[in-house]
């Protein structure tokens, strides 16, 4: 007797790491893009107060500077006019000392009070300026010799106007804040503008103070988020850890127990201590063991003569097991209502028959519907005919084919009890039908004896295939049929 191979040791799975693979991919993708969703907003909302920050800087900026332009430009034009060019003929103080020592030392003064004005240009409206601030840190004066035309159209508009105008403008790719303030004189003439370039170092300074802070804050956070990663990531390990040895522990217990049954032992209960799903798919397992212990009980009673009831082995397994195992002798079937024998040799199949009228291929096909009755295997038994020439597989093939066909005929044809008859008003498209040899043959088997059952014993074709002429038949309207 051949020795039973004993099961292969359990291959080690691995839906514990697959597990702890899902959960831990799980979290870092959720904190990843929580995490750059959070950095995202945080450099969004540092953007928008650095936006936010600036227009209120730019607004209060605006706002002194033009509180300064009116209230200092007349106070600044007065001091202009007195010093400027002071009526110092036949004096002992020299013109340019009284100027250096009364208008630029004064109007240095005045300017140290707001940092934020870089430049200041008195206009005439003609318009001619007459102050350059660039020339008091010089000491130069203006003589008036050489007149100084301003030649920019847009500038010239400005300082002809009698309202105050605010712009910005760039000087040196740098933002300047330009304001153009209208002095009128005690009857409301328009004399004199003052041209004031106010810088935006300081706010621009402020602005980078902030965007400092801002970023220091959004690094800490970033370095915080990163750590509370770090944390859940950590967390997240040992839960999932956890979480698949509550899961894969009732699965390992149950690998282990059906290795055992799958090592032969039958006898050795499945007993997994679990309450959900696994538990209930080891009661089942058990439920198995148990019916296939005593199905192998049944077996082994008739194992050595193969004998048994078709309802527990089908056909084809029983055409497989014998060809298989290149078994030699009859093996011989029982229905309620036939008996037959197949024959086989070298492993195939040799010779079959039905009674006595049906054998050969035709009674292979016809053992396929055969699914109650009993058999017995003859070990040794053979015969000198020859009716199979087929390949044991192919006739199997074959077989489950024809099975598959006569279930869409029997929808038309029910049974080997069907009447049928001429249909006794054909259409025209039906009588211009024609008809094959074997078609012609079968409607005259049809008017000598209606029953399916006679008609396939008097047929010259196998049973199949005058069933398939009778379905063709049917399903053309030819043939009508009756109970």
């Amino acid at each position: 007797m051949a020795e039973i191979n004993k099961t292969a040791p359990v291959k080690q799975r691995t839906i514990r790491k697959k597990f702890m693979a899902f959960i831990l991919l799980s979290v870092i993708g959720i904190l990843f893009l929580n995490a750059v969703v959070t950095i995202v907003m945080k450099q969004l909302e540092g953007a928008e107060l650095i936006d936010t920050k600036q227009t209120e800087l730019e607004r209060d900026l605006r706002s002194r500077s033009k509180i300064f332009a009116e209230f200092a430009s007349g106070n600044l034009l007065s001091l202009y006019q007195a010093y400027y060019n002071p009526p110092l003929s036949g004096a002992a103080i020299d013109p340019n000392q009284a100027f250096k020592e009364y208008f630029v030392k004064s109007m240095k003064e005045r300017l140290a009070k707001n940092q934020d004005i870089e430049y200041i240009y008195i206009y005439t409206v003609s318009p001619e300026m007459i102050l350059d601030s660039i020339e008091l840190e010089k000491g130069l004066r203006y003589s008036g010799q050489k007149a100084r035309v301003v030649d920019d159209d847009s500038l010239t508009i400005r300082i002809k106007s009698n309202q105050m105008s605010v712009s910005k403008i760039s000087i040196d790719d740098k933002p300047k804040l330009d304001i153009v303030m209208p002095i009128v004189d005690e009857y409301g003439t328009h004399v004199y503008s003052f041209q004031y370039i106010i810088s935006y170092d300081d706010l621009e300074r402020s602005l980078t103070v902030l965007n400092d802070q801002i970023t220091k804050a959004t690094n800490l956070s970033v370095l915080i988020i990163i750590l509370l990663m770090l944390f859940s990531i950590l967390v997240s390990y040992f839960l999932a850890s956890f979480l698949a040895e509550k899961i894969t522990h009732p699965i390992q217990e149950l690998v282990e127990e059906t290795s055992v049954i799958a090592a032969g032992n039958f006898d050795h209960e499945v007993d997994v201590a679990s309450d959900d799903e696994v538990g209930i798919l080891a009661q089942k397992f058990e439920e198995m063991r148990k019916a296939i212990k005593q199905n192998i009980r049944d077996i082994a009673k008739k194992a050595m003569g193969l004998e048994g009831s078709l309802e527990l082995f089908s056909f084809p397994d029983l055409i497989n097991f014998i060809c298989m195992g290149q078994m030699k002798g009859s093996l011989i079937m029982e229905s309620p209502t036939a008996k037959g024998k197949i024959y086989f040799a070298g492993g195939d199949i040799v010779h079959a028959h039905i009674g006595k009228a049906i054998q050969g291929e035709e009674a292979i096909y016809k053992f396929f519907v055969w699914t109650k009755g009993s058999f017995e295997f003859v070990n040794g038994s053979s015969t000198e005919l020859v009716t199979v020439t087929e390949h044991w597989q192919h006739l199997l093939m074959e077989g489950a084919r024809q099975t598959d066909e006569m279930d869409v005929i029997r929808h038309l044809i029910p049974g080997p009890n069907s009447i049928l008859q001429l249909s006794s008003r054909p259409t025209k498209a039906q009588k211009e039908i024609k008809l094959t040899g074997d078609e012609v043959e079968a409607i005259r088997l049809i008017q000598r004896n209606k029953v399916v059952s006679k008609i396939v014993e008097n047929s010259a074709h196998a049973e199949f295939e005058t069933y398939k002429i009778l379905y063709s038949l049917v399903s053309s309207g030819l043939v009508e049929v009756l109970s």
